[in-house]
């Protein structure tokens, strides 16, 4: 909803404004490791997977369709982080997406991300 993406923007200024994040062209990152630690740590533990498995879920959404590489990647990691409360009916899906993830890792050289990504749509099946 609008009101939510203004209240996350009104946060994200605020952030900026005391040198906790920096806006390069339209991504946001934290300014230090340490940053981005702490803020994690605010997040209640119980409501860590699903907060992931939602972000996973914009970023795909708001990806183009033939997108493929680092924010693919990024929205895969992001879902595999909120498998355990995944609906059954969104694991298939997930599992396939990993699968094109895996793939895509193989056709970068980039063979751990491509056994990480393998062996999560595998355990989202099993």
């Amino acid at each position: 909803s609008s009101d939510k993406e203004s209240d996350i923007f009104s946060s994200l200024k605020v952030a900026i404004d005391e040198g906790l994040v920096n806006k390069e062209g339209s991504s946001y990152h934290f300014t230090h490791d340490q940053v981005q630690s702490v803020a994690y740590s605010l997040i209640p533990k119980d409501e860590r997977d699903l907060l992931h498995l939602q972000i996973g879920t914009i970023i795909l959404k708001n990806m183009p369709i033939h997108e493929r590489g680092n924010i693919f990647f990024v929205a895969m990691n992001q879902l595999n982080r909120g498998k355990l409360v995944m609906e059954d009916d969104m694991k298939e899906r997930v599992a396939e997406l990993n699968l094109k993830a895996g793939r895509e890792a193989i056709s970068l050289s980039a063979f751990r991300n491509s056994a990480s990504f393998f062996e999560a749509g595998i355990s989202l099946l099993g």
